[in-house]
């Protein structure tokens, strides 16, 4: 009894084992050169991150021209002419437009000499098409009745 519980036991053991045979058909390790030549590659492809743009720095040099730099101040100018008082303009016109509004565009510039009749600002005019418009829809809704 003591003889079969021992080689039971033994059989038991046995089949728990690890079997470190490697199996048919199975792959097995990767070769060692494999490794290696990826370890490589990694190496170079972090090379050409960090040294490349380093490496484009060193070839595209840009050149900058220098110049003198001098100081001029006030004394070294020279005057021409030296005047103190107001500029009156000989004719004043005082210009009004005939109906109220914005100014949309001004068409002359202070100084410019103007034409009698010559138009110096024009009028947003949104306003009076919007209330010609609905002045022609009402004469035609009145057409149709």
């Amino acid at each position: 009894m003591v003889r079969a519980a021992v080689s039971e036991l033994s059989r038991d053991l046995a089949s728990l084992k690890i079997d470190r045979e490697p199996k048919a058909g199975g792959r097995g390790r990767v070769p060692s050169w494999l490794i290696w030549v990826v370890l490589a590659g990694g190496v170079v492809a972090l090379a050409w991150f960090v040294g490349y743009p380093k490496l484009q720095d060193a070839i595209n040099v840009k050149s900058v021209e220098t110049g003198t730099v001098a100081m001029v101040s006030p004394a070294q100018g020279q005057v021409q002419l030296t005047a103190t008082g107001y500029v009156v303009a000989q004719i004043y016109a005082k210009v009004a437009a005939k109906v109220p509004g914005r100014i949309a565009e001004i068409m002359v510039e202070e100084g410019d000499v103007i034409a009698e009749g010559q138009p110096v600002a024009r009028l947003e005019d949104i306003d009076q098409k919007s209330a010609l418009q609905a002045a022609r829809a009402r004469t035609a809704w009145s057409a149709l009745f």
